[in-house]
């Protein structure tokens, strides 16, 4: 519901949060189910980004005041409702909150940790078109361009085909904030160190 006005941004004493742009998008994506010791195509789901402005926090210069929340005409101040960005894989590691990392450099990787606690990691490998999607004990090769599975390691979990499916929404919000925070039109602590 944030309607991107911007007030968060110069309210922060600690210049916490910043703005990023992501590429709009609207796209069905599949999930993956085990079969037959195999991954295979599942039903997935709808993903959409209908703004390109986007609003983030940088966790490590935030202190939780509030002060841009009292500012924000939505309800849920952007330290709260945006993702918060972290300086150091470290740093990430210890919040166990829902955060992000980004490392830019040769394969730009961003880990991840969403509602529940479940982590991911995102790195890529823009010679070959392709990222390599970790998701518990299970790294997925997904091709770039299609989004969809070129390869896999790892095994099966004992009982794989009883195993709800890999959901892939998490493949798809990680390559979109990757995309947007190492973005050099916008400049932030995020991407700032960045070629």
């Amino acid at each position: 519901d944030c309607i991107s006005c911007d007030k968060c941004i110069p309210v922060c004493p600690n210049d916490a949060n910043f703005v990023y742009e992501v590429e709009p998008q609207d796209l069905d994506y599949v999930n993956y189910r085990w079969r037959d010791g195999r991954l295979q195509e599942a039903p997935g789901g709808h993903f959409t980004v209908e703004r390109a402005h986007q609003i983030a926090n940088y966790a490590d210069f935030c202190n939780d005041c509030g002060n841009c929340d009292v500012f924000c005409p939505e309800d849920g101040g952007p330290f709260v409702e945006k993702p918060r960005f972290f300086a150091s894989i470290e740093s990430w590691q210890r919040d166990r909150g829902v955060g992000f990392y980004v490392r830019p450099g040769t394969r730009d990787s961003i880990w991840g940790r969403f509602a529940g606690g479940a982590e991911y990691l995102l790195q890529l490998d823009r010679d070959r078109a392709e990222a390599l999607f970790k998701t518990g004990d299970l790294e997925l090769d997904i091709d770039l361009r299609t989004h969809r599975l070129r390869g896999r390691r790892g095994q099966p979990p004992a009982a794989a085909e009883e195993a709800p499916p890999i959901d892939m929404l998490p493949y798809h919000v990680l390559r979109t904030l990757l995309a947007g925070v190492l973005d050099a039109r916008r400049t932030h602590f995020v991407n700032c160190g960045r070629d």
